[in-house]
Order: structure tokens, then sequence, then C-alpha cells
């Protein structure tokens, strides 16, 4: 961990543009796919692991 790596201006940005960038996905896993976040995306051996650590 790296004390005050961004300061609280920065912080608050760096939130805000996370929150809209999520937002703006659309529940999509990747900007080009279809796969939802939570749905099996036909890639991954054991799909319920990777939807609690990933999605």
């Amino acid at each position: 961990m790296v004390e005050d790596f961004l300061n609280q201006g920065e912080l608050s940005f760096w939130r805000q543009a996370v929150t809209e960038a999520i937002a703006q996905r659309g529940g999509k896993k990747m900007p080009c796919s279809e796969a939802k976040i939570g749905e099996d995306d036909g890639i991954n051996n054991d799909n319920d692991h990777y939807v609690k650590v990933f999605d």
C-alpha cells in the first residue's frame, strides 16, 4: 500500500470516473462482449468461482 498515493480531490475524481464507467457498461463483463456480469461466459471451466471473484 502506498500512503497518500492520491490526494482527496484525485481520489474523488477516480471514484466518480470508475462509477461512471461501470454504469456505462450496462452489466457487460467486457466492453466488446454481450456476456453479462453473473452469467456464464462459456470461457471459464468453473464459472461459479470466477463470478464470485471477478464479477
